[in-house]
C-alpha cells in the first residue's frame, strides 16, 4: 500500500489593499526576489535577503507585504510575517520570535520555496540569529535603522524609504477621492500633500477623513488640519492610523539624548547643516556631526545633499509640540543662532504672543509710503551694517566654546580730552570760569552780585 503525503498548506501573507506608489522600489524588490540579485543566475543555499529600512510612517511593511504578493509563483510555499517588537516596542527575545518563526514555517516542503518578513527589526543580531533557523528561499527585513552592520556580513539588497514624490502623493489621493474631486481643487490638493510632508501614512489618514466626509471642501480640510497638524493626523478609531503615535514610539525608542537632540534641531526651520546644530546644541561641531549621523539611521532626519539633512513638516511639527508641552525653553545662544534661520517670532517660548500692532495713540497715522522697520523707504542698496556684515561674514562664532556665539566686541571710544578751562595751572590757581571766555557778566555794582558758575567764587 502507497502511502498517501497530504498536500502542504499553503501561507498566506496580509493583503495590503490600494497599495499605491513606490513604483521603482517595487520593481527592484520584486526583481531581486526573483533572483535578480545575483549576477551570475545561480541557484544558492543561502536564502536572498533585502532590507527595507525608512522612518515611521513610510510604508516599509506594506511594500514587503505587496512585493510579496508579487513574487508568490516563486514561492509556492507562501509567505510568514513574523514581528520581531512587542506592543511597547521592545525587542522580542531571540528564543521566542524562534519558536514562532519554527511553528509558522509549511512542513514537507523545499526551504527555498518559502519568503519570510522579518518586521520592524531593530538590531541585526535578530536577523542573523533567524537565517539558520529559517531555510527559507528568501528573507525580507523592515527596520526603521539602516542595519549598516548586517548589510556589511550579509550583503543584502537595500531600500531606503524617504517621502513620496509629489506624483505619487498626488496620485493617492486621487485613487482614494476620485480624480473629479481631486482635479476640482488642484491648489487644495498641493497644500494638503505638503502639510503631509508626503508621508504615506499621513495621506491615508487625510484620504479616509475625506472620503468619510463626500461635502467637505479640501480647502477647508486644510485649513483645519494647518491649524493643529500632528494632532490632527489621526483616526479615531484605530491607533495605528495616528501620525503622533508613531513618532512618539519611535522617540520612545531612541536613547535621551538623541531624543533631545531631535526636538531641539527642529526649530532650525526643516534644513540642518552641522555648524548650526552645533550652535543649537551647544555642542563641539564634530559631535554634532555623529549625532546628526545616528538621527538620519533612525529615519527621523532625510538627506537633502551631502552635508544638508532635512525633516519634514509633520515630523518637525510634532518635534515642536512636544517642546511646548514639556515646556522646554532654548537658551539664548539656541534663540539667538536659530533666528538667523527661522521666521520671525517661531522661536518664541510656548504661549508667548506677538504685541498687537495697534499701539499709535487713536488718530495717529503713518506718513504716506512709510512702513515701520522695514528698508521700503531706504535709499536702494542702503542696508544696515549688522545685516551686512552677517550676509557677508555670517554670525560671529567663539573658537574658544565651539558652538557658542562671540561675546560682543567692545567698540573702542576715543580718549577723554579735558577742556582748556579745566587744566591744571601752575601755583594751584582756580581755573578760569568757561562763561567768560564767551561772554563777560556786567562788573558788579551796587546791588547787584558777581556772576560766575564757580562753585568757590560764589561761596567767596
Amino acid at each position: 500500500r502507497t502511502r498517501r503525503v497530504r498536500p502542504t498548506r499553503r501561507v498566506r501573507l496580509p493583503r495590503v489593499p490600494g497599495f499605491t506608489g513606490r513604483t521603482r522600489e517595487t520593481a527592484d524588490l520584486v526583481s531581486h526576489l526573483r533572483g535578480g540579485g545575483r549576477r551570475d543566475g545561480r541557484a544558492d543555499a543561502a536564502p536572498v535577503i533585502a532590507v527595507i529600512s525608512g522612518g515611521p510612517g513610510m510604508g516599509k511593511t506594506a511594500l514587503a507585504l505587496h512585493a510579496a504578493r508579487l513574487v508568490a509563483d516563486r514561492y509556492p510555499a507562501g509567505g510568514v510575517l513574523l514581528p520581531l517588537t512587542g506592543p511597547d516596542g521592545t525587542p522580542r527575545p531571540a528564543d521566542e520570535a524562534a519558536a514562532e518563526l519554527r511553528s509558522l514555517l509549511p512542513s514537507g516542503t523545499s526551504p527555498a520555496s518559502c519568503l519570510v518578513i522579518l518586521d520592524d527589526v531593530v538590531h541585526p543580531d535578530q536577523v542573523r540569529g533567524l537565517l539558520d533557523v529559517t531555510g527559507c528561499g528568501a528573507v525580507v527585513v523592515t527596520s526603521r535603522m539602516k542595519l549598516a552592520a548586517l548589510v556589511a556580513t550579509h550583503g543584502p539588497t537595500v531600500l531606503q524609504l524617504g517621502a513620496l514624490p509629489p506624483q505619487e502623493s498626488h496620485m493617492l489621493l486621487t485613487s482614494v477621492l476620485g480624480h473629479e474631486r481631486v482635479a476640482a481643487e488642484a491648489t487644495a490638493t498641493r497644500t494638503l500633500t505638503d502639510l503631509c510632508g508626503h508621508v504615506p501614512l499621513a495621506l491615508r489618514i487625510v484620504a479616509a477623513r475625506l472620503l468619510t466626509r463626500p461635502k467637505l471642501r479640501l480647502a477647508d480640510y486644510a485649513a483645519w488640519l494647518r491649524r493643529d497638524l500632528p494632532a490632527r493626523l489621526a483616526l479615531p478609531d484605530d491607533a495605528r492610523m495616528s501620525v503622533p503615535l508613531a513618532l512618539d514610539g519611535a522617540l520612545d525608542r531612541l536613547p535621551t539624548p538623541l531624543a533631545d537632540a531631535h526636538l531641539r534641531l527642529a526649530r532650525l526651520n526643516g534644513r540642518i547643516t552641522a555648524p548650526d546644530a552645533a550652535a543649537t546644541l551647544l555642542v563641539p561641531e564634530t559631535h554634532a556631526e555623529e549625532l546628526l549621523e545616528r538621527l538620519l539611521d533612525t529615519g527621523l532626519l532625510d538627506e537633502e545633499q551631502p552635508g544638508t539633512l532635512r525633516t519634514n513638516a509633520p515630523f518637525r511639527a510634532h518635534a515642536l509640540h512636544r517642546v511646548a508641552r514639556s515646556g522646554d525653553i532654548p537658551p539664548q545662544a539656541v534663540v539667538a543662532t536659530a533666528r538667523h534661520a527661522l521666521p520671525s517670532g517661531a522661536t518664541r517660548r510656548p504661549g508667548a504672543t506677538r504685541r498687537p500692532g495697534a499701539t499709535r495713540r487713536p488718530g495717529a497715522t503713518r506718513r504716506p509710503g512709510a512702513t515701520r522697520r522695514s528698508g521700503a523707504t531706504r535709499r536702494p542698496g542702503a542696508i544696515r551694517r549688522p545685516r551686512r556684515r552677517r550676509a557677508e561674514h555670517g554670525p560671529a562664532r567663539n573658537t574658544a566654546q565651539p558652538g557658542r556665539l562671540a561675546p560682543p566686541t567692545p567698540r573702542p571710544f576715543p580718549p577723554v580730552q579735558p577742556r582748556t578751562a579745566d587744566r591744571p595751572r601752575p601755583g594751584g590757581a582756580i581755573p578760569a570760569c568757561p562763561r567768560r571766555r564767551t561772554r563777560r557778566p556786567p562788573a558788579p555794582g551796587p546791588g547787584r552780585a558777581a556772576t560766575c558758575c564757580s562753585p568757590r567764587r560764589r561761596a567767596a
